[in-house]
């Protein structure tokens, strides 16, 4: 089991980058504070996953593509 401060160590390390459908990049946030934007702003979230379900926006973390749909 990880501890806290490994947890948030990891967090810092990994980016998480958001494009828009032109591939231009907009932001790049820490997963860390991804997802301390996430738990304080939880609409903010689902407007990001409603942008990303109607390909308006784009998010790869760590230069890989986030996906909701995986292609077969």
């Amino acid at each position: 089991m990880s501890t806290l401060s490994e947890l948030i160590d990891e967090g810092k390390k990994r980016k998480v980058t958001f494009f828009n459908k032109d591939d231009k990049q907009l932001l790049e946030l820490s997963l860390l504070w991804a997802v301390i934007i996430a738990f304080g702003a939880p609409q903010l979230a689902l407007l990001v996953l409603l942008l990303v379900l109607l390909e308006i926006l784009n998010v790869k973390v760590d230069e890989k593509q986030l996906g909701l749909v995986q292609d077969k």
